[in-house]
C-alpha cells in the first residue's frame, strides 16, 4: 500500500512538472490509478455521504395472519420489494410523478409518531391499494383501487405508524385485509 501511495505521489509530481517527461507506460499507469481513485470516491460518496438515497425494504414473511387464521403467501423469498420513505419530504412526494410501478413493488411510509396518517393521490398516474398499519404491523385500514382522479381527497387512518402503497389489486391477491398482520 505504501508503495502505491509513493508511486502515485511520484506520478502526480511528474504530471505536474510536465507530461513531456513521462514515458507512455507511466502515463497509462497514472491514468489507470486516477480512474480507480475516481471510482472509489464515487462509490464511497454513494454509500457513505448520500443521505438522501432511498432504502429498499424486502418484505420477507411466510404468512399473513387474519383473525387467527394464517395464510401462506411465500417462503423465504421477497414477497414485496418496498421503497422505504421516512422523511417528511419523501413521504409527501411518495409515488407522485411516476408513470408506473412493477406489481411486486411498492412504497413503505414510516412515520415519526403513531397517529393520524393521511395519504393523497397528488400527481399519481396509476391506481393504488393503500394499507395503514399500526406499530405492530396490523392492518387497521385498507383502501383498494384508489384512482388518481380522487385528488385532492385525503385518505386517513388513526393510530397508525406505517402505510404501504402497492398497485391496485395487489392487496387482494396477497390476501391482505383489515386485521391482517405483516411482519416488517
Amino acid at each position: 500500500m505504501q508503495f502505491l501511495l509513493r508511486y502515485t505521489k511520484a506520478m502526480i509530481r511528474k504530471l505536474w512538472n510536465g507530461l513531456g517527461e513521462m514515458k507512455p507506460r507511466n502515463t497509462s499507469a497514472l491514468i489507470l490509478i486516477l480512474m480507480l481513485g475516481a471510482g472509489v470516491i464515487l462509490i464511497a460518496r454513494q454509500l457513505v455521504f448520500d443521505k438522501n438515497a432511498s432504502t429498499d425494504v424486502c418484505i420477507k414473511y411466510e404468512t399473513v395472519t387474519n383473525g387467527g387464521k394464517s395464510t401462506p403467501i411465500g417462503k423465504k423469498q421477497c414477497v414485496l420489494s418496498l421503497e422505504k420513505v421516512d422523511t417528511e419530504a419523501a413521504r409527501e412526494h411518495g409515488l407522485s410523478d411516476r408513470p408506473s410501478m412493477p406489481s411486486s413493488h411498492g412504497m413503505l411510509f414510516v412515520f415519526d409518531n403513531i397517529g393520524r396518517q393521511c395519504i393523497w393521490m397528488k400527481n399519481m398516474h396509476f391506481d393504488l391499494d393503500i394499507a395503514w398499519l399500526d406499530v405492530r404491523g396490523n392492518v387497521v385500514k385498507l383502501e383498494e383501487g384508489l384512482k388518481p382522479e380522487t385528488y385532492p381527497n385525503e385518505y386517513c387512518a388513526d393510530n397508525t405508524f406505517f402505510v404501504i402503497e402497492v398497485n391496485a389489486h395487489v392487496a387482494k391477491s396477497a390476501g391482505l385485509s383489515v386485521g391482517s398482520h405483516i411482519n416488517l
